[in-house]
């Protein structure tokens, strides 16, 4: 079972704690320290590897490496959201909202934080592909959005990276979409 990040989440240990209880069938319970995509881009790979006839020691040695091969950054629309979470303080907030900063946001080490801030869309959309490009070479990558009217211009710009298997479109979960709010944009990918 692939959980999100234990560092923003109980759903971890909540499992772990089922999957001890559990003895019919062997669980292992991975921390993927990602959300959204980043999270599905790890079961994906692992679902692969068990449909292709990896066994059930090799799937769990290989859950082990994949967190540290996940990467996701993300950029808000506004900071509207940060805002009302009481994330950014008044007169910072009305600063960056008056020179119409882009925040950017990595998970890092399970956690989110902050990756910059650009002028424009589009440099903080470089932004994002240059981050999935330092971590080449690529297995996966995606692209999650909550209602972006980036998407297009998005998957467009990461076309120059050359990945293993197909660019995957997703929407952003509720909870995700929640913090970030609508117009939030991101790269998740896995390093091969």
């Amino acid at each position: 079972m692939v959980t999100i990040s234990a560092a923003l989440s109980a759903t971890f240990e909540s499992a772990r704690l089922a999957a001890e209880g559990f003895d019919r069938i062997p669980v292992f319970v991975l921390d993927s320290r990602a959300v959204s995509m980043a999270q599905g881009l790890l079961a994906i790979e692992l679902a692969e590897r068990a449909q292709a006839g990896a066994d059930f020691d090799e799937l769990v040695a290989l859950a082990r490496t994949l967190p540290d091969k996940v990467g996701v950054e993300a950029m808000l629309a506004t900071l509207e959201h940060l805002i009302k979470g009481g994330r950014i303080g008044g007169a910072k907030a009305l600063i960056g909202q008056v020179l119409a900063i882009k925040p950017l946001l990595r998970l890092k080490d399970g956690l989110v934080t902050e990756a910059g801030r650009q002028r424009t869309t589009t440099k903080a959309l470089r932004a994002l592909v240059e981050a999935a490009a330092q971590h080449q070479p690529l297995s996966r990558i995606s692209v999650v959005h909550a209602n972006s009217p980036e998407v297009a211009t998005l998957t467009a710009m990461l076309a120059e990276i050359p990945v293993a298997h197909p660019l995957i479109l997703a929407d952003i979960g509720p909870t995700v979409g929640t913090h970030g709010g609508p117009g939030l944009i991101g790269v998740t990918w896995l390093e091969a």
